[in-house]
């Protein structure tokens, strides 16, 4: 058995804040370069960071405005680090035929 031990993140913009290094190990251990990684409760964008950092694609749902605002300004700046191309996708409709499902904003991103 195996244990990750790495610092853990305090943050004033999330409650559930984690640090980067997790998301990171988990997209280098299961996904190649210029895979997709979708995470569909997106929060404050650690993954979509982590996701950029490393030369993936990101699609990432959220639903808070505010945490939306907070990813896509992380996200960006990840991206300009890495010199890809970034996209925002508004879906502002509350997608009330689709059960369990309600979806304000996507942000989609990736290396080109």
């Amino acid at each position: 058995m195996s244990v990750w031990d790495m610092n853990s993140v305090k943050s004033d913009s999330h409650a559930c804040a984690y640090p980067i290094e997790l998301p990171t190990r988990c997209i280098l251990a299961t996904t190649d370069i210029a895979d997709t990684i979708l995470d569909p409760f997106m929060g404050s964008g650690t993954t979509g960071v982590a996701a950029m950092l490393t030369g993936r694609k990101f699609i990432g749902i959220e639903l808070d405005a505010n945490y939306h605002a907070i990813a896509e300004k992380r996200i960006r700046e990840a991206q300009q680090q890495a010199n890809g191309e970034f996209v925002t996708i508004e879906d502002r409709q509350t997608h009330d035929d689709l059960p369990l499902l309600s979806m304000n904003g996507a942000i989609a991103g990736g290396v080109a």
